[in-house]
């Protein structure tokens, strides 16, 4: 493994002075008290939201223990924290850290731990915990957690509610076939959400009456009556629809999936004066052309209903967001004007040509679908465009975007699988965020947009195109390149946060900004070497067939040690605005 100086934008290049970091531990205490005393806390909260796990270990091992700014690192280190094993617990308690949200899965040993450290548990704010049975999980109740926001049990016969931590927000049941009769009831105080599958008769569960949410699996029957405050809930392959079901006038949210026996007409009719949100999917015989929705719904989902035709249904004056994923629809029509996101993957529609979309219109996913040419559509002010496609419909795809008119506005714009070739011609919104294309032909001429964060490249199975050749704007944060010749270049990408390459040829050269690196490639032998400057988060380096050299070999056993994973990367910090 060739581990050289930092590459990517030199201090030289940018005509800055270059960095000199503290050699010692003194200096860096020094550094540190100076940064508390020019930055208020908060500030530095936020610069530490931009440095990755490894950066923030590194300046907590060269603090001493009582310095402010070290016990800050410590709080970001384990703001989330996922146990898999024990040296995770020790290393926390080592760092007398106090955790945000810890997840884990029941075991004795994590248990026995933290009843010997009760100083470091009575520092957790938070707990999920997963425990598979057959487990005693009643210990859990002797562990002086803060809170419990989550327990899932897997693999229940029976269940007694007083068996569990009276602090739980959220319970997750899962029985198995073989249960007992045993009634359920007197419910821990705090309870708001309820998950149960598989319960053969729900005449034996008294529903707690504070539940806020509710979610239903594979249950035979359901409850005529409902607590009075739930706003959420969530039926899917119920054994047998009750004929009648009094919904709560609290309720806001309701999904129901591949349920047997489902009456659609006379639940739509039947739907409380509140609800903002309405799922319906699978539903065995289809909608009626005549159904009308209440006005009060913002949010419509009607996934693989057997729909045939928009122009019938009764769309809601208020609705924002509709799903129609897996219909027959072959033409968009009726749409209601208030629309901002519309989704309609997976319906046989094979032209934008003649639709009218709403002028309010934001974000339009329509990946499946198997279009052939954007010629001639005017598109609203979209900020989202999805028209990806699997490699398997290549053969039906679009060829030219040339004369595509995207709007100014675009800011994601997402077209894998669709073989165009006169990418050359094409005219990209500027202010385009993300990209996601294949390219048919040579790439190293394509004016990528000047502001692009993410880029996803296919290019040509033949990896023949240098990836050195590609005008890549130094701006990205995340790149995702298949195929494609490498070698040993400068790709002046600073900000370049996560970095995949697929089936690609030659020695990889890795920017010093990169923390997430993935490498796949068909045969080892393909990936003749790497050089780093920089240990990362998190590297993944496979193959199918054959094994790496010795140089790949020694860096993928760097990475084998299994790791906490943080729940926030720059990426997500930064582009939230079109999640």
């Amino acid at each position: 493994m060739a581990i050289d100086a930092p590459i990517g934008h030199s201090a030289e290049k940018r005509n800055e002075s270059p960095i000199v970091f503290p050699t010692s531990g003194q200096e860096l205490n020094a550094m540190a008290d100076v940064l508390i005393d020019i930055f208020p806390l908060d500030v530095v909260g936020n610069i530490f939201l931009f440095m990755t796990k490894k950066a923030l270990r590194t300046l907590c091992d060269g603090l001493s223990n009582d310095s402010v700014l070290r016990q800050h690192a410590i709080s970001e280190i384990y703001k989330h924290m996922r146990v898999t094993t024990l040296d995770q617990l020790v290393e926390a308690a080592n760092d007398n850290a106090h955790v945000g949200t810890m997840q884990l899965r029941y075991t004795d040993e994590f248990l026995s731990f933290f009843k010997g450290n009760p100083t470091f548990t009575s520092n957790i704010s938070n707990v999920d915990i997963l425990a598979l049975l057959p487990c005693d999980y009643t210990l859990v109740k002797e562990i002086p957690f803060q809170s419990i926001s989550r327990v899932c049990l897997y693999g229940l016969k029976s269940f007694e509610p007083s068996s569990v931590p009276q602090n739980v927000k959220l319970l997750d049941l899962n029985f198995l076939f073989d249960q007992s009769s045993e009634k359920i009831k007197e419910w821990p105080p705090s309870l708001t959400s309820l998950n149960i599958q598989g319960h053969n008769d729900v005449g034996l569960i008294e529903l707690p009456q504070g539940l806020r949410e509710l979610s239903c699996q594979v249950l035979k029957g359901l409850w005529e009556l409902y607590p009075p405050k739930l706003a959420k809930l969530e039926l899917s392959r119920l054994k047998l629809f009750p004929n009648l079901i009094l919904f709560p006038k609290s309720l806001h949210e309701l999904e129901i999936s591949a349920c047997q026996g489902l009456d659609v007409e006379r639940i739509v009719a039947n739907l409380p004066p509140k609800l903002k949100k309405l799922c319906l999917a699978y539903t065995f015989g289809g909608l009626a052309s005549d159904l009308e929705f209440p006005d009060s719904i913002e949010v419509l989902e009607l996934r693989s209903c057997k729909i045939e035709s928009l122009e019938v249904l009764k769309f809601p004056k208020s609705l924002i967001k509709l799903k129609l994923n897996g219909n027959r629809i072959k033409k968009l029509e009726n749409l209601p004007q208030s629309l901002k996101v519309l989704h309609v993957p997976g319906c046989p529609i094979t032209s934008f040509n003649d639709c009218e979309f709403p002028s309010l219109l934001r974000e339009l996913y329509a990946y499946g679908i198997l279009l052939t040419s954007l010629d001639g559509v005017t598109f609203p002010d979209l900020e989202i465009l999805d028209i990806e496609i699997t490699p398997k419909n290549a053969g039906q795809c679009i060829k030219s975007l040339k004369n595509a008119k995207f709007p100014n506005t675009l800011l994601s714009l997402r077209a894998y699988g669709h073989h165009v070739g006169d990418y050359l011609e094409t005219k990209f919104p500027q202010g385009l965020l993300e990209l996601e294309i294949s390219v048919k032909g040579k790439p190293q001429n394509i004016s990528f947009p000047p502001e692009l964060e993410l880029l996803k490249l296919i290019l040509s199975n033949g990896r023949t195109s240098q990836l050195s050749q590609l005008n890549l704007p130094a701006t990205l944060q995340e790149l995702h390149i298949e195929n494609g010749k490498c070698s040993e270049f400068d790709w002046n990408l600073p900000d370049l946060q996560n970095l995949t390459l697929i089936n690609i040829k030659g020695r990889v050269n890795v920017p010093s900004s990169v923390s997430k690196l993935i490498i796949r490639v068909g045969v080892a032998q393909w990936l003749e070497g790497m050089t780093i400057s920089r240990e990362m988060d998190d590297c993944q380096i496979t193959c199918r067939h054959g094994n790496f050299n010795e140089e790949v070999t020694k860096l993928i056993e760097c990475y084998t040690v299994e790791r906490m994973t943080p729940t926030l990367n720059l990426r997500e910090f930064k582009r939230r605005r079109i999640s």
